[in-house]
């Protein structure tokens, strides 16, 4: 049913055979998340990514299962899917909350592998899978790689941040993940600093592939009067109050410059006081978190994006701004940094409120649209993950087998 074709639009070797290194046409992916959205419209980022991988896996031909947890407030449902989602029951707590300090919490975990143990089985005897994709490492790739072992299947998995230290919190946590990766045909990371610590931690490579989700068109016409725009968390982490104080800087050269500000968190109050102390409440906007029809239509008319974080892995965000093509002003910290200088994304300065401002008035005199490299966009393709982890299933030198 799908054959050569399809695999070559998946970006591998066509072939009929399983020979190493040719396509295999597999009918049936499962892809095993614990992030899968209730609803369609629901904007949590690994959600949304979860559910974009399972949309393209669909578009490139192939028929998928997606296997997730029940989640509070009803069966998950996603009409746009054209497969079968394969929900298990368990508590409903989320997996970042769990302490193994806590023996209800350590019932819970027992409770959870239990029952998806008991899905899986029975799912993988009416219903194989040719391949699975795991999103992300824990628990998503163990059981993964317990079908893995019961149908001989191959699996690839997606490391977030969240699995290591999930792993290094647990008893055997680290022993886990592990025996998860060695196991995989492939393993990425969605930043280099956690696929360089994951390889280390468990003596085996990891590659780099950095989270992009599809962004919805909107034609690029920033006005004449300066607007920069902050996308994220109001955490000190991410740096909102830096974008607040290098406003007064900017505004000494464009008085008229304004800056519209867009998520939440606990910090929100504290911005808005801290506005009216600069005596710029006038030019600042503090805003809800968007929704990707809102961020797409905010990004075309900006005339730069502020990332003016204090510690950052590689943000959504900076994806988002290559496919908007607005220009991009990012603080050198961790791998935002090195992204934006490997691949020539964003005017990089340090995470202080002048050298901000100094970005903005660069970002704000030079092109209203910013010109990724063809590298960059390659590598921020919202269609990389799916082809690169679809495509790692097909080739014929796993250590699955």
């Amino acid at each position: 049913m799908f054959g050569g074709a399809l695999c070559a639009r998946s970006g591998v070797v066509s072939g009929e055979s399983n020979r190493p290194g040719q396509c295999v046409a597999f009918k049936n992916i499962w892809l095993i998340t614990t992030s899968y959205p209730r609803r369609p419209d629901e904007a949590i980022n690994a959600g949304i990514l979860a559910r974009q991988t399972a949309l393209q896996l669909v578009s490139l031909g192939h028929r998928v299962t997606v296997v997730t947890p029940d989640k509070p407030g009803g069966v998950i449902f996603d009409d746009e899917l054209n497969g079968l989602i394969l929900n298990w029951r368990y508590p409903r707590v989320e997996m970042a909350g769990l302490r193994p300090t806590s023996l209800r919490d350590m019932v819970s975990m027992v409770t959870l592998m239990t029952r998806a143990r008991r899905s899986l089985r029975v799912r993988s005897e009416t219903d194989p899978p040719d391949g699975l994709i795991a999103l992300w490492g824990i628990p998503s790739g163990l059981f993964a790689e317990m079908v893995s072992r019961r149908t001989g299947a191959p699996f690839t998995v997606w490391l977030l941040g969240s699995d290591v230290w999930l792993a290094e919190r647990f008893p055997l946590g680290s022993r886990v993940l592990r025996r998860v990766v060695s196991r995989a045909r492939f393993v990425a990371a969605d930043s280099f600093g956690l696929a360089s610590e994951a390889g280390t931690k468990t003596s085996s490579h990891v590659d780099f592939l950095p989270s992009s989700v599809s962004l919805p068109t909107a034609r690029r016409d920033p006005g004449t009067n300066p607007i920069l725009g902050f996308v994220g968390r109001y955490h000190q982490n991410k740096g909102p109050d830096l974008a607040i104080r290098a406003m007064v800087e900017l505004r000494s050269h464009y008085p008229s410059a304004r800056l519209e500000m867009h998520g939440s968190g606990a910090m929100q109050d504290e911005l808005a006081e801290l506005a009216g102390q600069l005596g710029i409440s006038d030019s600042v906007t503090i805003g809800p978190p968007l929704d990707r029809q809102g961020l797409a239509a905010k990004l075309a008319t900006w005339s730069a994006l502020l990332i003016p974080s204090r510690i950052e892995s590689i943000p959504m965000i900076l994806g988002d701004a290559i496919q908007a093509g607005i220009p991009v002003v990012a603080t050198n910290v961790g791998d935002l940094g090195r992204a934006c200088a490997d691949y020539d994304v964003a005017v990089v300065v340090e995470a202080e409120p002048a050298a901000i401002a100094f970005g903005a008035s660069k970002a704000i005199s030079g092109p209203k649209t910013g010109s990724p490299s063809s590298s960059a966009a390659r590598l921020f393709d919202p269609l990389r993950a799916a082809t690169t982890l679809l495509g790692a299933l097909h080739s014929g030198d796993g250590k699955a087998d």
